[in-house]
């Protein structure tokens, strides 16, 4: 199982890269401000698109930001990028709104939950705020470590109705198995699948168990073709006397009234 950062971290963590650099930083303020990312990703994204004066108006008016932010007193930059910075935590604890304990109480008496309710779930956030909490991440991926992480998840539901691993809507016991073996759980959702999943020991025991009763059962059914493969001439023959009986004492006539004498003629 691959283990991520709780969300104590991720929620909180600014930037999915380092800003090291001022020209890093130029760039993030940038996407912030006007969501244009890099020049790089915005080469990459409308080079697909074929769209060379589209392109050429974006570069331009980048160009003209990053050259009036570029142009500022290191003071005065550093203290706009914190606001920047500040202003993209503060959208993550407005959009990625946690979930307790009781709140998935409630979620968990439901039987099925939508892809975007089990992502939040899984993510440790409230699932009423799934489809905003999307649109939000694909917004600011290149801004915030926890926009890359819901996309990222997201992005591991979609594959998994694609090949069939899951299929919409999620039962919270199956999604839960499958989450877990993807992603870290949060605390109080990896303990309701502790309580409603059987040990590891126990299964085995189980399989165990299940194995030695269909052989056991194959034993029984075994033994009851042999048996009555011995038994059936036998029971012919007690049949035939019993028929030769009854008609030497009533006598061979299917007419007659006697049920016993009807009974063995019908037999033999």
């Amino acid at each position: 199982m691959n283990e991520t950062p709780d969300h104590t971290t991720w929620l909180s963590s600014a930037a999915p890269y380092r800003l090291e650099t001022k020209a890093d930083k130029i760039d993030y303020i940038i996407e912030k401000l006007t969501g244009i990312p890099s020049l790089q990703s915005l080469s990459d994204v409308l080079e697909e698109a074929q769209d060379d004066d589209y392109l050429e108006e974006i570069r331009d008016e980048r160009n003209s930001l990053w050259d009036k932010l570029n142009k500022l007193p290191d003071k005065q930059f550093d203290h706009r990028f914190d606001e920047i910075r500040q202003a993209v935590k503060n959208d993550v604890a407005r959009i990625c709104k946690l979930d307790d304990a009781s709140t998935f109480a409630l979620w968990i008496e439901k039987d099925a939950w939508l892809p975007r309710e089990a992502l939040c779930l899984w993510l440790g956030l409230d699932p009423r705020f799934g489809a905003q909490l999307i649109a939000w991440a694909h917004k600011n991926r290149g801004l915030a470590v926890a926009a890359v992480e819901i996309l990222e998840r997201w992005e591991l539901i979609n594959r998994s109705t694609w090949v069939g691993a899951l299929s919409p809507p999620f039962r919270p016991k199956l999604f839960a198995q499958w989450a877990n073996a993807k992603r870290k759980l949060p605390n109080h959702f990896a303990e309701w699948l502790a309580h409603v999943t059987p040990n590891a020991a126990r299964e085995s025991i189980d399989r165990e168990l299940e194995k030695e009763l269909a052989e056991q059962r194959a034993e029984v059914e075994r033994l009851s073709r042999n048996l009555t493969e011995i038994n059936y001439p036998h029971y012919k023959l007690s049949v035939k006397l019993f028929a030769a009986l009854c008609a030497g004492v009533y006598g061979y006539d299917r007419d007659k009234r006697n049920e016993a004498t009807r009974l063995v003629a019908d037999i033999v």
